[in-house]
């Protein structure tokens, strides 16, 4: 039995005579102390459980920078984080994938070895290094690249960023080679899609820049954006 549920059993063992005491006999002093004990045992299991079982990291922001142009296009995804605690040594990006071959991936400028960069059913996955060690609720930054060829070949295109981590704020701005004709910001989670309202997703006057900004996005949804060119 883990030690959050070893708790919680405990403050029951202890609450419940507590309780029944308080009401049934005159012993009400030790009753009180019983059940203030067993609350206090309670809520530390909880609190421990929360510890134990919230993810690595937490985002305070990530910016996505993306050229778009059909036959060469370069991402970038920048980074403020804060571990959730110590000896953090990786952090580990999912959900990478796209129609042509992708390459050339970089953290913080340098070449990702190759030893940490896997790919399954089409998706990478890169293990980046964090050095130096981040420290336990303190901010850090960093920022992945890669190129993608062939990736933007068709008349109707979308570019999709996966939340897997707590993110506070999402800003996507892409640059397209050439005018987009029509252009749309969704966010998928539980298999329903809702169109961002407002003035979510911005489009310049030359119809060439699309910006978008997500508050607080649901772990496990997609933010999207669609454009015609």
């Amino acid at each position: 039995m883990s030690l959050d549920r070893a708790l919680g059993v405990l403050g029951l063992i202890i609450g419940l005579p507590g309780f029944f005491a308080l009401f049934f006999t005159n012993q009400g002093t030790v009753a009180s102390l019983a059940i203030s004990l067993a609350i206090v045992l309670i809520g530390a299991g909880v609190l421990r459980e929360r510890a134990v079982n919230q993810p690595a990291f937490k985002c305070k922001r990530v910016d996505l920078n993306v050229t778009v142009d059909p036959k060469v296009a370069v991402l970038k995804k920048t980074y403020r984080m804060v571990p959730n605690f110590n000896n953090l040594h990786d952090f580990i990006h999912r959900n990478i994938a796209a129609d042509g071959q992708i390459h050339t991936f970089l953290w913080n400028g340098k070449p990702v070895d190759q030893g940490r960069i896997s790919k399954q059913l089409g998706e990478y996955s890169i293990t980046t290094l964090l050095v130096p060690t981040p420290t336990k609720g303190k901010e850090f930054g960093g920022e992945l690249s890669y190129t993608m060829d062939d990736a933007f070949p068709a008349a109707t295109e979308s570019m999709i960023y996966a939340i897997d981590i707590p993110t506070e704020i999402v800003s996507m701005t892409l640059q397209l080679a050439r005018p987009c004709t029509k252009a749309e910001a969704r966010i998928d989670a539980s298999g329903q899609s809702h169109q961002i309202p407002g003035r979510g997703l911005l489009i310049s006057e030359d119809r060439k820049t699309l910006t978008l900004q997500a508050k607080r996005p649901r772990v496990g949804s997609w933010v999207r954006i669609y454009w015609d060119w």
